[in-house]
């Protein structure tokens, strides 16, 4: 009977599914990246106007 063939098959390709995604999990396992330790692009711009440029120096937290 091929009706009970294509449901069997498709009830074994159901199963495979369910089982396989059972088994996967959800949790990245890449380690998060080091905060940066050097002082390159120590100078963030954090206004700009026109011509006029504010410049903040992150590592002493000054304002030029």
């Amino acid at each position: 009977n091929t009706f009970n063939y294509f449901r069997n098959a498709f009830a074994l390709i159901g199963f495979f599914i369910i089982a396989c995604s059972v088994a996967t999990t959800d949790e990245p396992t890449v380690e998060p990246e080091p905060p940066v330790q050097s002082n390159n692009g120590k100078y963030q711009v954090i206004h700009y106007t026109g011509s006029d440029f504010i410049v903040l120096n992150t590592a002493s937290g000054s304002v030029k």
